[in-house]
């Protein structure tokens, strides 16, 4: 037998829209998913109503997790699910707002991937010494020619 669970959250009003989420949650059992380290499958559902407007959407989402049942209840992989969304969201924001990746008219070959490879990395570098984007991206705007022309010295 395999083990589920469900969990659903109350409905929430935030952003101009009434939101509501539930997930359900299955421990598969052994043998029947080829693929490593698989703990648990589980489907989210977010359901959107537009005050505004009137208009409802309806979201459907699949998952897997390396978490067992026993560490990874439904109500702790629904509040993952949703902490994995804001920081995915943060993520893109500063790629597309700083960056100006979705700008980015590169369209062909590896470009698109380089560049946003080379986007994460200056994240990672200015986020893992404790700077501020925003701040770090007008810095090298300012001092862009300076260290071009130190790099290009070297030679």
């Amino acid at each position: 037998r395999h083990a589920t669970g469900r969990h659903e959250e109350a409905s929430a009003k935030a952003h101009g829209r009434i939101e509501q989420r539930r997930i359900q949650a299955l421990t598969p059992p052994r043998g029947m998913v080829n693929y490593p380290h698989l703990e648990q499958i589980f489907r989210v559902e977010r359901r959107r109503l537009d005050v505004g407007s009137g208009r409802e959407s309806r979201e459907l989402a699949c998952g897997i997790t390396s978490v067992p049942q026993e560490r990874g209840t439904p109500e702790q992989l629904l509040a993952w699910n949703r902490g994995h969304r804001a920081v995915e969201n943060l993520n893109h924001r500063a790629r597309d707002v700083h960056f100006a990746e979705d700008a980015c008219l590169a369209r062909t070959a590896h470009a698109p991937v380089n560049n946003a490879l080379c986007n994460c990395i200056a994240l990672a570098v200015i986020l893992g010494r404790g700077g501020n984007v925003a701040e770090a991206t007008r810095h090298f705007a300012l001092h862009r020619d300076d260290a071009l022309d130190a790099v290009l010295s070297r030679d």
